[in-house]
């Protein structure tokens, strides 16, 4: 069962996305327009901002082949109205990456992986996905990795809503920052989720909401499909519940503050967890 939630003291969160400013990449294929597929390995790139209108859903740029790296160079993929659509989706591919830049305004940012077992080794890093609706990014395949994201407001669906989602043995969430997971009325946020993940590593990871919202909400849900997972070194605010590990989880050196409940399940390594 999924459940999100409350807080107090961190109210403040320094969003920072410390890869977003590498050097620019020229030798690739540039990516011109939108809607867009990418049918044959490579790495492709952005080299000015692109919006597109996909007002009944759909996918902004679709990956359909294995080693491709997507580049938006420190530009902007944007929906031009409200939408439903993924910007940047990968079903069973293998070894996808997407980085360094803005995604804002669609149901899902990044989706690579699909629910498929064929999927590994995706990687989004460095991207800042602003305004989804749904999901904002989710990564599926063994030894997938999130890091260095900076996600905010997340939110809006009556289904729902998760800021980041990571399927797959192995999948490592690492030093992300995640603000403003809000639920609708009736609905979960979740700003952390790991599922069908055994072994899966969630570290340094900043979750905050500046309130509690209307119903529910969770920092790191764990659900019970990840045995021999880890839980370190992250910290919590104002969502209801911190850390809710439904797993074998080993947890260590977490923060939560103004949590209606901090800690569910999980193995406390000692006494290095706190809340207030």
């Amino acid at each position: 069962m999924r459940s999100l939630m409350r807080v107090g003291g961190l109210a403040c969160v320094l969003l920072t996305a410390s890869g977003m400013a590498g050097a620019e990449v020229t030798d690739c294929t540039e990516i011109t327009g939108l809607p867009f597929d990418v049918k044959e390995p490579g790495i492709y790139c952005l080299k000015t901002n692109l919006s597109v209108s996909l007002p009944f859903g759909g996918v902004a740029l679709a990956i359909h082949t294995d080693d491709v790296v997507i580049d938006l160079n420190g530009h902007t993929i944007e929906a031009s109205g409200p939408t439903s659509a993924v910007a940047v989706f990968a079903d069973a591919q293998k070894d996808v990456t997407v980085r360094n830049g803005t995604i804002r305004g669609f149901g899902g940012a990044v989706d690579l992986g699909g629910f498929t077992s064929a999927a590994q080794g995706n990687i989004v890093e460095d991207v800042r996905a602003e305004g989804s609706s749904a999901i904002a990014i989710k990564v599926a395949g063994a030894g997938s990795v999130v890091r260095h994201n900076v996600v905010v407001r997340t939110g809006g669906s009556s289904g729902g809503s998760i800021g980041i989602l990571g399927i797959g043995s192995g999948v490592h969430i690492l030093d992300n920052e995640v603000a403003e997971t809000v639920e609708a009325p009736g609905a979960q946020a979740l700003a952390i989720e790991i599922a069908n993940a055994p072994g899966a590593v969630v570290q340094g990871n900043v979750i905050a909401n500046a309130a509690l919202g209307p119903s529910d909400s969770v920092g790191i849900f764990v659900s019970p499909t990840c045995p021999n997972a880890s839980v370190v070194g992250n910290h919590v605010a104002n969502l209801r519940k911190g850390l809710y590990l439904l797993s074998s989880v080993l947890y260590r050196d977490n923060t939560v503050g103004g949590a209606i409940t901090a800690f569910t399940g999980g193995i406390a390594a000692g006494s290095t967890n706190f809340s207030f």
